[in-house]
């Protein structure tokens, strides 16, 4: 069986050389991509797990929550968030979001958090 693998989309997070560092111990496989980008990916790396996914506000539509979790619902989700609006995160979590962070990021913890998630993947 392949080894899972994490899925960074983001502006800033996929940038974030200490991050991808650190999550690249924890995986197989670390691909970044923009979130535009991610149902693609996930289509052509089927191993990927987790998804790190940072949201841009007002860009954002939870709309790409509920097509990841139709079309790929074996890979959890963590949003990066750097509005923290309240609204949002109930709805992301009410389609099966794992967890969510705000910006500016605890690395420390998501990185804790990344390697709870991969466990259980």
């Amino acid at each position: 069986m392949p080894h899972p693998g994490i899925l960074i989309a983001g502006r800033s997070i996929a940038g974030d050389a200490p991050l991808v560092n650190a999550i690249s111990q924890i995986a197989a496989t670390v691909t970044r991509r923009s979130p535009s980008d991610v149902e693609q990916t996930l289509l052509r790396y089927a191993t990927v797990r987790l998804l790190l996914l940072e949201i841009d506000l007002p860009d954002f539509d939870t709309a790409l929550l509920q097509r990841l979790r139709r079309a790929f619902p074996d890979v959890q989700i963590v949003i990066i968030d750097g509005s923290v609006d309240r609204k949002l995160l109930a709805e992301a979590f009410s389609l099966g979001v794992k967890d969510a962070f705000s910006k500016p990021l605890n690395r420390e913890l998501l990185v804790e958090r990344v390697e709870v998630l991969m466990r259980e993947a």
